[in-house]
């Protein structure tokens, strides 16, 4: 049961990091298109 709730824990802060990284991505993304305008 240990294991399985820390496996659980570090899949949520995975995600939690992969979310942070497209929204880096996705607002760079944004700003260089308005930038190259």
């Amino acid at each position: 049961m240990v294991l399985d709730d820390d496996g659980s824990t570090g899949r949520r802060a995975v995600q939690v990091v992969l979310f942070g990284v497209v929204l880096l991505l996705a607002s760079w993304a944004r700003t260089a298109r308005e930038v190259r305008r």
